[in-house]
C-alpha cells in the first residue's frame, strides 16, 4: 500500500468512527424540551438532533491518562481590571521558551443550574508544565501549559502561542491536549511555523485544559490516534491532526479535509439547525446550535474551505440569525427596563446578542454585527453590568465619515 493511499485509509476509518459520535460542540449538548432561557444541559446529543444523522454503533473511548507536574513558580494570573475579558497573558516556560495567551472576547462559565453566564471577575491562570509521566512520545515534549479554571470556555476561539528555540522539519512536531489533571490525553490541531532559529506553535482554543507540543514519530502519532478520547469535541480535535510523514500532496489533503468537514456538517450541523424550525422559541437550543456551528466554521476557516462551503454557511447563518433575533425580541425589553434588573435575564440577552453578532460577522453582514454589539453594550450599561465586548475605537477623517447609525433600541427590529 502506498503512503498516500494508506493515509486516506486511516482517515476514512477514523472518520467512520468519529461520525458515529455526537455533534461538534464544546462538550455541552442542547435539550429541545427545556425552557426558553439560555440554559445548557447535559442531555444526550441524540435528544437534540433526533434520529437524523445518528448511527447505532457508538464509539467506545479508550483514553490515555497521563500524570502532569506543574511549575507553579512560573504561573501567571490575570485579566483586565478584574474581568476575564479581552486580555493577554505572557510568561516563561523555560529560559528559552515563552507562552502568550490572547483572549479578545468574553469567557463564560456554566452555573450549577445549567445557566450559561459571562465569567466576569474570574481570574485566569496559566501554569507551565515541567513534566509529563506516561507521555506516548519517546522524545518527550518540548513545551506545555495548563489553563485554569478547568471548565471555563470561550464563545469564540482564543489564541495560545508557544515560542521555542530551534527549527524543525514539517511533520516532526505534533500538538496535544489533556484535561487539567492529565486525563483524556489526545492530539490537538496546531499551526507550527519554523524559521529564523525558532519555532512558533499556535493553538486556537475554546476551553481551558492543558495544551502542548512534542516531537513524535509517525508510528507514535498513529498509535495515539487509536486511543479514543472521552468527549466528542476531543475526538473531533484528534481527528483533524494529520499524519504528516504519510501525507499525500497538499491538494489531496485539502480534498480529504473538505470531505471530513462536509460529512460532519451533513450528519451533525445540518440536522441540528433543521431542528430549530421544529422547536421555535427554545433559545437554549438556538444558543447551543449556534455554538456548534461557530466551532465547525472555525475548522472550515482554518482549513481555507470557506468558499467551498459558502452555500451551507449562507443557509445556516440565515436560520440562526432569524432564530436569535426572535430570542432577543423576547428579552430585549427586560434588559432595557428600569434597574434593578434580574442579572440572569441580562446575561441571557447578552449571550443571544453575542451569538447574533458572531453569526452576522460570519455571514458578512457587518452592519448587523455592529447593531448587535451596540445593543449588547447598551443593555449592559443600562443594567449596570460589565460590557460583554472590548471597546474598539474607530475614527475617520472628514469628509469621508459616513452618517452614524441610529442607536440600537428595543424592540429589536
Amino acid at each position: 500500500m502506498t503512503r498516500p493511499s494508506r493515509f486516506i485509509w486511516i482517515l476514512t476509518a477514523m472518520l467512520g468512527l468519529t461520525l458515529a459520535c455526537g455533534p461538534i460542540s464544546t462538550g455541552l449538548s442542547p435539550s429541545p424540551t427545556s425552557s426558553t432561557s439560555s440554559n445548557f444541559t447535559s442531555e444526550p446529543a441524540s435528544s437534540a438532533t433526533g434520529e437524523s444523522g445518528t448511527q447505532e454503533t457508538p464509539l467506545i473511548p479508550n483514553p490515555l491518562n497521563v500524570q502532569i507536574t506543574l511549575d507553579t513558580t512560573k504561573a501567571q494570573t490575570g485579566g483586565v481590571n478584574g474581568l476575564a475579558l479581552g486580555f493577554e497573558l505572557t510568561g516563561q516556560i523555560t529560559n528559552t521558551t515563552t507562552f502568550t495567551f490572547l483572549v479578545s472576547e468574553i469567557l463564560v462559565s456554566l452555573e450549577a443550574d445549567g445557566t450559561l453566564v459571562p465569567a466576569y471577575g474570574t481570574p485566569v491562570t496559566l501554569t507551565p508544565v515541567s513534566a509529563i509521566e506516561g507521555l506516548p512520545f519517546s522524545q518527550g515534549f518540548l513545551a506545555a501549559i495548563q489553563l485554569e479554571p478547568q471548565g471555563l470556555f470561550m464563545l469564540s476561539p482564543a489564541m495560545l502561542m508557544l515560542t521555542l528555540p530551534g527549527e524543525y522539519e514539517p511533520g516532526e512536531l505534533v500538538g496535544f491536549a489533556a484535561d487539567s489533571n492529565g486525563d483524556n490525553f489526545h492530539l490537538y490541531p496546531a499551526n507550527i511555523i519554523s524559521g529564523g532559529g525558532q519555532t512558533t506553535v499556535l493553538f486556537d482554543i475554546l476551553h481551558f485544559s492543558v495544551y502542548g507540543v512534542a516531537q513524535a514519530t509517525s508510528q507514535e502519532i498513529m498509535t495515539q490516534h487509536g486511543r479514543i478520547p472521552e468527549r466528542e469535541i476531543n475526538q473531533d480535535d484528534d481527528l483533524l491532526v494529520p499524519l504528516p510523514p504519510l501525507s499525500p500532496d497538499q491538494a489531496e489533503l485539502d480534498s480529504i479535509l473538505r470531505d471530513l468537514l462536509g460529512q460532519q456538517h451533513d450528519l451533525r450541523i445540518k440536522p441540528a439547525i433543521d431542528r430549530v424550525f421544529e422547536i421555535e422559541g427554545n433559545c437554549n437550543y438556538v444558543d447551543v446550535v449556534a455554538q456548534q456551528f461557530i466551532t465547525w466554521n472555525a475548522h472550515v476557516e482554518s482549513g481555507g474551505a470557506s468558499s467551498f462551503f459558502k452555500d451551507e454557511i449562507a443557509r445556516d447563518t440565515s436560520v440562526l440569525s432569524n432564530s436569535l433575533l426572535k430570542c432577543m425580541q423576547a428579552t430585549c425589553s427586560i434588559c432595557m427596563g428600569t434597574p434593578p434588573i434580574n442579572k440572569q435575564s441580562v446575561d441571557s440577552f447578552l449571550i443571544h446578542a453575542f451569538y447574533a453578532e458572531k453569526i452576522a460577522t460570519i455571514a458578512g453582514n457587518s452592519s448587523d454585527a455592529e447593531r448587535w454589539r451596540d445593543l449588547a453594550n447598551r443593555c449592559a450599561d443600562n443594567a449596570k453590568r460589565p460590557l460583554p465586548y472590548p471597546v474598539v475605537a474607530c475614527c475617520c477623517v472628514p469628509p469621508n465619515c459616513g452618517e452614524s447609525p441610529a442607536p440600537a433600541t428595543c424592540p429589536v427590529p
